[in-house]
């Protein structure tokens, strides 16, 4: 049983994302959050349980891709990890931690840096605020005003749009429920976002790249992300495992009143290359439910993942 609340934890962790490629815009992609927590102790009853340790450094790097629309970006994490509850275990409490640290995501058209806190309080539970400095280059279209939040933004009309330099900003609060029964993993969180761009005048709308919508001036959005996912082999605390899933995503903005909705396959695949590093492959191949440009259309996302983690982050 505490192997299994190892690998519950660790499995969840990996399936934790925050969607949406900057731009040339964001992906929505299940992205892996967390390389794989503390192992439960195999040792006899009778032993003594593995030390909690006493916290380091986490860093992760992550290209990604998306295809209709075209985007590519890199994400970059660091943080100082400081495991929880260190005079408690069991399912609940294995793999709970604190941690703090600088985040940036880079595409051709944006550079978008930025601080992160992240907790995991209890296995099930995963909390997440960040704040954002949103900063476009004015190339591919970004940043481009329009009149209002009823302009047409589709994708014929951003390609003769030109952009300008422009610097926004960002807040995000990220919950999410991890669940395991076996090798059945359900994952679900809500992001809500507050955005803005002070330079943008009032009562006017512009593109945003790394969700691919338009929102007002000042906005708020919300998405709320389902994964239904089976581990076909191997442990995500292990050098490979091969998880199949499905993915449904719900994205929608207040001032704007901007709605999409995608259903996709998830493949996620550790092949046992650079172990040390928990290099994990990731596709996302979908279809547009419900989008004001691409109803119907496919959707095809993907990214590669490396990590590193301080055996005393555990």
């Amino acid at each position: 049983m505490a192997r299994r609340a190892a690998w519950a934890s660790a499995l969840l962790a990996i399936l934790s994302t925050t969607p949406a490629l900057a731009d040339l815009p964001e992906p929505n992609v299940p992205v892996p959050v967390d390389p794989p927590t503390a192992e439960a102790p195999e040792a006899a009853a009778d032993e003594a349980p593995r030390r909690k340790g006493s916290g380091g450094w986490r860093f992760r790097i992550q290209p990604q891709f998306r295809v209709i629309p075209k985007g590519l970006d890199t994400r970059f994490e660091a943080a100082w990890r400081t495991p929880m509850w260190r005079d408690r275990r069991g399912v609940l409490f294995d793999g709970t931690y604190i941690e703090v640290g600088p985040v940036a995501r880079l595409s051709p058209a944006s550079l978008h840096p930025g601080i992160a806190v992240q907790t995991v309080p209890i296995a099930p539970l995963k909390l997440e605020a960040s704040v954002w400095q949103l900063r476009y280059f004015g190339n591919f279209g970004s940043l481009f005003e329009y009149e209002d939040i009823d302009a047409d933004w589709g994708p014929d009309q951003r390609s003769e749009a030109v952009g300008r330099h422009e610097t926004g900003w960002s807040m995000r609060f990220k919950a999410e429920l991890r669940l395991k029964y076996g090798p059945i993993v359900l994952l679900t969180d809500f992001i809500h976002m507050w955005l803005g761009v002070p330079d943008v005048q009032p009562g006017r709308a512009w593109y945003e790249s790394s969700s691919d919508m338009l929102v007002a001036r000042e906005d708020h959005v919300q998405t709320i992300n389902s994964n239904l996912g089976y581990l076909l082999w191997g442990s995500p605390s292990a050098d490979e495992f091969l998880l199949l899933g499905l993915r449904w995503e719900g994205w929608r903005s207040f001032e704007s009143e901007q709605e999409r909705q995608m259903l996709s396959v998830l493949t996620m695949w550790r092949p046992g290359w650079l172990h040390e590093r928990h290099m994990t492959f990731g596709l996302l191949t979908g279809v547009y439910l419900d989008d004001p440009y691409r109803t119907g259309l496919p959707y095809i996302a993907g990214f590669v993942q490396f990590n590193w983690l301080d055996p005393e982050a555990k």
